[in-house]
């Protein structure tokens, strides 16, 4: 007699992408890609937890179990908080802190997205930050108004429009800051308000000289004023 001994067919199936939790589940398919047919172990998706699924060929087709593996991508983005640098730090940064785990590209302003959570070298002034998860489970979070206080090196008052007067306008909300300004030799030339439109380069209505000009500025920081002091170059 002679003996014939088929070997086993493997079931092969398409594979289920990943999807987002809540959503419709995929429909598994009785009949495989190569005509097995047969059941599934769970028989249904779930779409809130990543599971493995069995396929069993119906008897009498000489074909093996196969199994399926789905990711549940879950996530519960709704709100994002952020911690900026102390004013005036060398290197300003921004710091994003979302309300839940995920994977997300963050981005600054129109900047080129990023995977880091830390924006380094920060401009100062108002900044925009937009929170996008990459697996497309939550609505992008975006938040304006993200302040870095900082101060100008330079200034150029030579009544072209631009860079003419010095001020820290960071701090144009904080009614109780007060700016000093001084020469090289500690002698005070002006005193300026944030709100206020800054220091046009003179003293005693005449011209004062290109150089470094020293400042202390009051502030308020973390319901506490501050000091702080530096200096800025004046150009013409």
């Amino acid at each position: 007699i002679s003996i014939t001994v088929n070997p086993l067919v493997t079931p092969t199936f398409n594979t289920i992408p990943a999807f987002c939790a809540g959503t419709t589940a995929p429909v598994l398919p009785t009949t495989s890609l190569n005509g097995i047919v047969g059941t599934w172990s769970p028989a249904t998706v779930s779409n809130t937890t990543s599971g493995t699924y069995t396929f069993t060929p119906n008897a009498g087709q000489c074909a093996s179990t196969q199994t399926i593996v789905t990711t549940i991508n879950s996530s519960s983005l709704t709100d994002f908080q952020w911690i900026v640098s102390e004013p005036f730090s060398s290197n300003p940064t921004i710091t994003i802190i979302p309300n839940s785990p995920g994977n997300y590209l963050y981005q600054l302003d129109s900047g080129t997205p990023q995977t880091s959570n830390v924006f380094y070298n920060v401009s100062s002034g108002l900044h925009t930050v937009q929170v996008t998860d990459t697996n497309g489970c939550s609505d992008t979070i975006v938040k304006n108004d993200i302040l870095i206080i900082d101060y100008p090196r330079f200034f150029t008052p030579n009544a072209d429009g631009y860079n003419d007067t010095w001020n820290i306008n960071d701090l144009i909300l904080q009614k109780n800051s007060k700016i000093y300004i001084y020469d090289r030799y500690g002698k005070l030339l002006k005193q300026i308000f944030p709100f206020q439109s800054g220091w046009d380069g003179k003293y005693n209505n005449n011209d004062m000289f290109s150089d470094d000009y020293w400042f202390v500025v009051e502030f308020e920081y973390n319901n506490t004023m501050k000091l702080f002091k530096a200096h800025f170059t004046l150009k013409r």
